[in-house]
C-alpha cells in the first residue's frame, strides 16, 4: 500500500509548520535514525588522514576505543548537492544560486538547509541557520577493524613511471587510508520545524543519496537504511549515544557485521533511549515506516505534486510572501 501525500501529511501535522515561514523556533521535530552502510570502500577525511576519534567503547563499558568519523559536514553536503540537482531539473531552484558562490535565500534548499549572508548593504539577502540537526555519525566497529591503507601509483599516458619529456623515472606512489566495504555507521538527523515541502525535500535527500566523501566519482558507495523515525518536540539522543548502545547489545563485534542484525539492535536501542527523554515521543517503524518510505520514493517517480507543494512554499522575509 502507497500512503498518498495528503495522508503522509496528516501523519506528521503535529510535528511541521503549516503555512508561513516559522519566524520563531517551535521545537517541532521529526528525527531519521539512519544506518549507514559501506557499499564500497570509502574516504572521511579532512586533513589527509581518516577523521577518527578515541571514545568509550559503550554506555556500560569506558574503555577507550578510536571509531572512524564521518563528519557532519561531509553528510549533508551530500545530500544537499543530490536535491539541488533534482529539484534544478523542475525549476524549482534557480541556476544562479549556488552553495558556492551566492544563494538565493529563496528556494527549497536555501529555506531548509540555510545559508550565509553574502554581503551587507540594503541589498543583502541576509542568513539563516539550517531546520535539518545534524550529528558526526560514529562507525560502530573501531577503526583498526573496518579501516586500511591502499597504495597507488600515478602512472603517466604510457601506463608507466618513466617520464619522456625529462627523461627519467618518476617518483608518485601515494597511499590512502579507506574504510572497508560493509561498514556500518550510525546517524540521526533532526528536522526542526520544517513545512511539508521543506520535509519532502530533506527526507529525501537521505533516501536518493549514494556517494559520500572524498574522490565519490569511484568509491564512497553508500546505503542509507531509515530504522526508525520519532516525532517529539524536543531533539533525542545523540549519533554517539546510540552507536554506544548498540555496541552493548551486539554478540559479535568483528567486521563485517550483519546488517539486519544490525538495523534490530538499533531499533531496541533508540526505543530504549527514547524511552527515558524528559518529553513524549511516538516512534514510527514496522509497516507504517514502510508505508511513509513508499510515499516519498513514489513521490520523486512522479514529482509532478511534489513540485507543485515545494513552489508553493512562501520566502521567510515577510516582504516577499506575497511575491510570484
Amino acid at each position: 500500500m502507497v500512503m498518498k501525500l495528503e495522508q503522509l501529511k496528516a501523519l506528521f501535522k503535529e510535528n511541521l509548520i503549516e503555512g508561513e515561514f516559522p519566524y520563531t523556533p517551535k521545537g517541532r521535530t521529526i528525527t531519521a535514525i539512519v544506518l549507514r552502510t559501506t557499499q564500497s570502500e570509502a574516504i572521511f577525511r579532512t586533513d589527509g588522514d581518516l577523521n577518527k576519534e578515541t571514545v568509550s567503547a559503550s554506555l556500560k563499558d569506558p574503555s577507550p576505543i578510536t571509531r572512524v568519523v564521518v563528519t557532519k559536514r561531509k553528510l549533508t553536503a551530500s545530500e544537499r548537492r543530490s536535491g539541488r540537482e533534482f529539484f534544478r531539473e523542475l525549476a524549482t531552484i534557480p541556476e544562479d544560486c549556488s552553495i558556492n558562490k551566492s544563494m538565493c535565500g529563496q528556494c527549497v534548499d536555501c529555506l531548509t538547509y540555510g545559508f550565509a549572508a553574502g554581503d551587507k548593504d540594503s541589498d543583502s539577502k541576509g542568513s539563516m541557520k539550517s531546520r535539518v540537526i545534524t550529528d558526526n555519525s560514529y562507525s560502530l566497529l573501531e577503526a583498526s577493524q573496518i579501516s586500511d591503507i591502499k597504495t597507488f601509483n600515478a602512472t603517466g599516458e604510457s601506463g608507466t613511471m618513466y617520464d619522456l619529456e625529462d627523461d627519467k623515472q618518476r617518483q608518485s606512489i601515494n597511499s590512502d587510508e579507506y574504510v572497508r566495504p560493509q561498514t556500518h555507521f550510525i546517524d540521526i538527523e533532526t528536522f526542526k520545524d520544517l513545512r511539508f515541502g521543506e520535509f519532502l525535500y530533506a527526507f529525501g535527500n537521505i533516501l536518493r543519496t549514494s556517494r559520500y566523501g572524498a574522490t565519490p566519482t569511484r568509491i564512497g558507495k553508500i546505503k542509507n537504511s531509515i530504522v526508525a523515525m520519532i516525532l517529539s518536540n524536543g531533539e533525542v539522543f545523540s549519533s554517539l549515544e546510540l552507536t554506544k548502545g548498540v555496541w552493548d547489545r551486539l554478540e559479535k563485534k568483528e567486521h563485517p557485521l550483519n546488517t539486519s542484525e544490525v538495523e534490530k539492535k538499533t531499533l531496541e536501542v533508540t526505543v530504549e533511549l527514547a524511552d527515558k527523554l524528559p518529553f513524549k515521543t511516538t516512534i514510527i517503524t514496522g509497516e507504517k515506516l514502510q508505508e511513509v518510505l513508499e510515499s516519498v520514493r513514489q513521490a520523486y517517480k512522479e514529482p509532478e505534486e511534489l513540485k507543485t507543494i515545494i513552489s508553493e512554499l512562501s520566502s521567510w522575509k515577510k516582504d516577499d510572501k506575497k511575491k510570484g
